[in-house]
This record gives C-alpha cells, structure tokens and sequence, in this order.
C-alpha cells in the first residue's frame, strides 16, 4: 500500500512548480474537481476519485487538493483538519493527509534523496484497521497535537506502527512542510476488498493554519 500511495503522490510532483507560480496557495490536482452535492450551508464540495486503470503507468488513479506554503516548518502547523465523507467503501489508507518533508534543509522536494520524504496523516484513529463503508460527513478535528498513532514517519525512520504528534515532531520539528495534500488514492483498496471499481470521497473546509478552502461553484467559462 505505502508503496504505491508513494509512486502515485511522486507523479503529482512535476505540477508543484505551476502551483506554487500561482496566486492561490491551494489547487486540484489530477481527479479533484469541484462538484455540487446539493447540502445545506454546503452545496459544493470537492470530490477526489481512485480507481485501478490499467492504462496508467502505476495502475491507479487518484486525486487531492494541494496546499502550498510560502514558507512553513513542521513545528509551525498548529492546525490542520478536514470535514469529509467516503461516499463509496474507503481503505488502503486513503483518505489522509500527504506532507512533502525537505530533510536536507535545500528548499527542495525530492522523494528518497538526500533523506527528503513523506509524512502522512490519517483522518481517522483507527490503525491498523483502516477501512470501512460509506460514511456521512465527518469532521477530524484537529490533528496536530493528537495523541493517537495518526503520524506515519516510517519514511524517516519512525515506528511501523506509526506514532503521535509528539513523535512526528521528535523526527521533523526543524524541517521544511513543502506542501500538504489532502489525498484519495485507495481505488486499489475498494476494487479488491470490496468489488468496488472506485473509491469516491468528499470534502471540504480543508485547513492548514488559517488558510481554509471551501468549494465554490465553479467559474463558467466566458463566452
């Protein structure tokens, strides 16, 4: 699973650079898109689609919204949270959150040189068993400072069974946070556990720090 959640996040890496030339800190990227989902106080949401495609390369597809910082440190994020919702059976620990992690202090993201890697955050407490059917919203609350085993550090030597807040600071206060992620990329997951061609989940409010997004109706195209 880690192995090719990894492969599918690198392939996102050559759009960082047009995302971080533009005014927005956040982007859609890959199968995000901004759907209208008719609920009340939120009738747009983003929706991040996973699927097995045998004509891509990795052969899976995903989606996630993309933060990225002007500049930002691990020990700095005093926040981050999502509202959600798997609208189809979720696993293969998708959804989490993805943090590109400079180790080597270069202002650069490269993924398994110089030490530089990921370090993600799972939505919800539920290691090792985290899976389930569809779900109504969900909000995470706020996962930094967490006390549970949410933090995956293994790219940096942390626990295989993950480990806590305090623990991911341990290992990456003093680093640079590149960009965050908000990731769906568990198709895999749902096709063989479930049968289920594609794993579908919403979301919304997503937050680091004070910069929030919330999905809007998406601009029409001028004629």
């Amino acid at each position: 699973m880690k192995r090719i959640a990894t492969i599918l996040l690198m392939t996102t890496l050559a759009c960082l650079g047009a995302v971080a030339a533009s005014r927005s800190p956040w982007s859609l990227l890959d199968t995000a898109t901004i759907v209208k989902a008719g609920l009340r106080g939120a009738p747009y949401v983003v929706q991040m689609t996973s699927q097995v495609d045998p004509t891509q390369y990795y052969g899976v597809t995903g989606g996630e919204v993309l933060y990225t910082p002007d500049s930002l440190y691990f020990q700095d994020i005093y926040r981050l949270s999502t509202d959600w919702q798997a609208v189809t059976p979720w696993g293969g620990g998708s959804p989490r959150f993805a943090l590109a992690i400079d180790m080597n202090g270069d202002d650069a993201f490269t993924p398994g040189v110089n030490g530089d890697g990921w370090a993600f955050v799972y939505v919800l407490v539920q290691f090792p068993y985290f899976y389930g059917g569809s779900t109504g919203w969900l909000h995470t609350g706020n996962l930094i400072g967490s006390t549970a085993g949410i933090f995956d550090t293994t790219q940096f030597g942390g626990p295989s069974g993950y480990t806590n807040y305090a623990g991911a600071l341990s290992l990456l206060s003093g680093k640079r946070v590149m960009s965050i992620m908000l990731v769906t990329d568990g198709g895999w997951f749902t096709s063989s556990y479930y049968g289920v061609k594609q794993q579908v989940v919403w979301a919304n409010n997503i937050t680091v720090n004070r910069a929030v997004y919330t999905a809007t109706a998406p601009k029409q195209p001028r004629r």
